[in-house]
């Protein structure tokens, strides 16, 4: 079971800011989001940074990712300011 940290605006989405999900890829993490949480908080979920064991993986390679047992993913809201 990987573990999913949420932050930002897509915690008040989850409720929670972590929680263990049998997903075994990032597209099924996407997946689990929208059964779980809706369509509104998968989409912003695709908007987001996400950190798989302290690295943070570019779009391309982050759909093919395998998630392992007690693999820690954050997934990280694009975040504005200046």
């Amino acid at each position: 079971m990987a573990i999913i940290e949420y932050y930002g605006e897509l915690r008040s989405y989850t409720g929670c800011t972590r929680e263990g999900a049998d997903v075994s890829s990032l597209r099924s993490v996407f997946r689990y989001i929208r059964e779980h949480y809706g369509r509104d908080a998968e989409a912003l979920a695709r908007k987001c940074a996400v950190i798989v064991d302290g690295v943070n993986y570019n779009f391309c390679a982050r759909q093919q990712r395998v998630l392992h047992q007690d693999t820690v993913l954050a997934l990280f809201p694009p975040v504005a300011g200046g």
